[in-house]
């Protein structure tokens, strides 16, 4: 995989193939060719195009969010990927943590 840092830098790196296979599928890499994907978004980019989709709102108390959450916590696989993440408010992200929510 590879991709820009915020400094304009580029980054390299491997990465298990079904990781790789993952963020294809769930919208957070583009295939160049079949042995290298490039990841789509900057963090802040990524940031901005989720709060923005959800528009600010919290998908767990519909008050006003400005975090990111990801619904299925990255300690227990989950990817920074655009299907599973959502804008949290501060207290819903703080209060769900590392938990996976009741509808999954």
């Amino acid at each position: 995989m590879r991709g820009r840092r915020e400094s304009g830098k580029r980054w390299h790196t491997e990465i298990d193939r079904d990781i790789a296979v993952r963020m294809v599928q769930e919208g957070a890499a583009g295939i160049l060719h079949p042995r290298l994907i490039h990841k789509l978004y900057t963090k802040s980019d990524f940031r901005l195009l989720i709060l923005q989709r959800d528009n600010y709102v919290c998908h767990y108390c519909g008050r006003f969010g400005d975090t990111i959450d990801h619904v299925f916590p990255k300690s227990k696989g989950g990817l920074s990927t655009p299907d599973n993440c959502v804008c949290a408010c501060s207290a819903c992200n703080l209060k769900k943590a590392d938990t996976l929510p009741d509808y999954l």
